[in-house]
This record gives structure tokens, C-alpha cells and sequence, in this order.
């Protein structure tokens, strides 16, 4: 489906009990969380709805909308989304997927259609309800389930939803991983050989950097030594390149010639 016939539902009104607070307006790289995610929905053009019940949402110009049924988690933002939007089909993401990429949304909704209900996005045999396109013919089976208290997206998806169709979305996994606690905000990186030497340090925890170019630049800024040795990089497991974007949590190693290469 063309993205100029779609509709984007932003959920950011959970309840967030495992990170302490709103995740939406958690701080991340200098700016509240859903602010990344909309600096990458916005050039599509789609028209933007946000599910929330803090005030503080309206900051960011898009309208926002409490949940109609309180108290339901995803289900009853999704199903609050579809009675407001004003477009038939609508891609719904949630707030704590700062790292999402364009291409992923672009994969997923050029494949979802008239006759769909659901298209949703499948990593490592589970599937993704906050990453997926909904059409409002799903409106009378989500509307049962609440009145229900069937509130699990996955036995939504399984058992009631229409029309669902699911994508291979492997080639995205990092990208769509979700931040569920402060612990996954930090990037953590390791230091191998002559490497470890140099700093004296074997590990690190950080507050999370944006990509490769700002981690090369505070680490010399912190271990200045490191300016005289080779090394390369490598991000959850494979040699990064020299501008690579760091989503949170990455585990980070610095790894010498003879490690890496």
C-alpha cells in the first residue's frame, strides 16, 4: 500500500512499570524518546496521532488522544487510534522503539493491502503487534475483546484479528528492539587485548551515543592513548563501519589487530 493512503497511530500511554517512568518522554541522546521516532515518521507525510494520557504530548504538535476504554494497555490505544484517525489503514508503532528505521516501515507497509486487516511484522518466529499496519475493519473484533478483558495482542492476532498477514522483519531486528528498562538505554563496551591494556579497563558502561563517529570521539576524549593503536569496532557482534548508527543498549567492543582483523 502507497504510504500516501496511510495513517500513523504513535502509542506512547503505558503505564512504562518496568522503566519507573514515561517512556515516551525519557531523555535519550538529548531528547524525549518519541521525539526520535517522530523525526523519522514525520517526512512521510502521513497524517500522525499520538495515544497518550500525560499532557505533556501535546508539546510535540500532533494531536493526541486519551485511551476510550482506560486501563487496557496496547490493545486499547490501538483501538482508540483506529476510532480517531482519519485514514482507513494506519501503521502503529510504540514509543520505546527509538532506533526504528525508515526502510523497515517502508518494507512492511508496501506489502500490506485492501484485503488485510493486519499486516504485522514477524522476528524470530514472534510476532510484533506494536510494529504492524491495522485497518479499521478491525475495529468490531478489538472492540469485543476489550469489552472481553482479552487484552493480549499476540491471542488478538492469533485468534481474533482479520485478514492477517505477517513480514520477515529479521534484517531489522536491533532496530525495532523496544527500551523496557533503564539498564537498556546504556551501551556497554569491552576491551579486549593490548586494547585493554592501554585504557587499564576490560569494560565500560555509557550513556548511549548515536553512532560510531561520537563513540570514537569520547573515548579518545577519555583514554587518550587510544589515538596511538589500531583497533576496530564491532557492534552487537559484527565490525561496525566508521559511521554506524548505535541503537541503546548495543554491546560494544574494541577489539585489536589480531581480534579483529
Amino acid at each position: 500500500m502507497d504510504l500516501n493512503r496511510l495513517g500513523i497511530i504513535l502509542l506512547a500511554g503505558g503505564k512504562s512499570t518496568r522503566m519507573g517512568q514515561d517512556k515516551g518522554l525519557l531523555m535519550l541522546q538529548d531528547k524525549p524518546m518519541v521525539q526520535h521516532i517522530l523525526e523519522v515518521v514525520a517526512p512521510l507525510q502521513c497524517p500522525i496521532i499520538i495515544m497518550a494520557n500525560a499532557p505533556a504530548y501535546q508539546a510535540f504538535n500532533y494531536p493526541v488522544f486519551a485511551d476510550i476504554i482506560p486501563d487496557c494497555g496496547p490493545m486499547g490505544g490501538i483501538y482508540t487510534g483506529l476510532m480517531h484517525s482519519e485514514r482507513d489503514h494506519n501503521l502503529v508503532l510504540a514509543c520505546d522503539m527509538p532506533s526504528v528505521q525508515v526502510d523497515a516501515i517502508q518494507h512492511l507497509t508496501a506489502r500490506h493491502s485492501e484485503n488485510h486487516g493486519v499486516t504485522v511484522g514477524l522476528i524470530a518466529g514472534q510476532l510484533e503487534p506494536l510494529f504492524a499496519v491495522y485497518s479499521k475493519i478491525c475495529l468490531p473484533s478489538l472492540e469485543d475483546a476489550l469489552h472481553n478483558g482479552a487484552y493480549k495482542m499476540q491471542d488478538y492476532l492469533n485468534c481474533a484479528a482479520p485478514g492477517v498477514q505477517t513480514i520477515n522483519l529479521e534484517a531489522w531486528q536491533e532496530s525495532l528492539r523496544n527500551v523496557n528498562t533503564p539498564g537498556d538505554l546504556h551501551q556497554t563496551i569491552k576491551f579486549f587485548g593490548m586494547i585493554a591494556e592501554a585504557t587499564g579497563c576490560s569494560a565500560l558502561e555509557i550513556d548511549p551515543l548515536p553512532d560510531t563517529k561520537s563513540l570514537l570521539a569520547a573515548l579518545y576524549l577519555r583514554f587518550p592513548s587510544l589515538q596511538d593503536y589500531t583497533f576496530a569496532i564491532a557492534v552487537d557482534k559484527t565490525i561496525a563501519a566508521p559511521d554506524q548508527v548505535l541503537r541503546p543498549g548495543a554491546e560494544i567492543a574494541l577489539l585489536p589487530p589480531f581480534a579483529g582483523g
